[in-house]
């Protein structure tokens, strides 16, 4: 408790960003949810019209949805990439750790213009992919579905959010020790049953094991 208190100052000018930066503008916009606009003008008030507005309008309930879609395709797809490399490092290639997780976080030195840019060049009618494809002659002609859709949309953002995700889940996954693995492996624990009952809540979440929870059912 005292060393969490001690880490206290440390979090302060970060907390203090963020505060500033994040939630007080989202608490901005929240508050302007509730009012209304007259002309080019602002009204405050409450109201809950905005909202009514949105859920029973077509065109909203479209993009809600889409957003959604997309939000989900890409965390289904970033997620499960991350947890692996993160395993990968700590667990099977330790000593080249460092090396992978530099190679994964180099990318986030460009700018995310650039990225999104270079994905265009990859897509596009005329880009890397569709020559490639046409060299092949797997295609008799360029494939145009792939840009300004929602599968490039999720790639985009794929390519964009796979280095944060490494970086947070390399880091809550390193809590969890090798003897500890080791020790739930003499527990009789299969590979399946480590990943479910120990990296997965103690790496992503910090929760903490007992020795019950160690054992594998089979092996009681």
């Amino acid at each position: 408790m005292r060393r969490r208190l001690a880490t206290l100052p440390q979090l302060g000018p970060a907390a203090l960003f963020y505060v500033v930066f994040l939630a007080l503008p989202l608490a901005i916009f929240f508050v302007y949810s509730f009012w209304t606009v007259s002309g080019f003008d602002i009204v405050p008030g409450f109201t809950l019209d905005n909202y009514l507005t949105g859920a029973t309008t077509g065109l909203y309930l479209a993009i809600l949805v889409r957003t959604v879609t997309v939000g989900l395709a890409t965390a289904c797809v970033v997620v499960p990439i991350a947890y692996v490399l993160s395993y990968l490092m700590l667990f099977v290639f330790v000593r080249r750790a460092r090396l992978i997780l530099d190679l994964v976080l180099i990318s986030m030195f460009s700018g995310y213009l650039v990225r999104i840019y270079a994905w265009r060049t990859i897509l596009g009618r005329d880009g890397l992919l569709n020559a490639a494809l046409l060299q092949l002659h797997l295609i008799d002609q360029p494939i145009t579905f792939l840009l300004y859709s929602q599968w490039a949309t999720v790639i985009v953002l794929v390519d964009l959010l796979i280095p944060l995700a490494v970086l947070a889940v390399y880091s809550s996954m390193s809590n969890v020790s090798h003897e500890h693995l080791e020790g739930a492996r003499d527990l009789g624990s299969s590979r399946l049953h480590l990943h479910r009952t120990i990296l997965i809540p103690h790496g992503v979440t910090g929760h903490q094991h007992g020795v019950r929870d160690l054992v594998h059912p089979g092996c009681g």
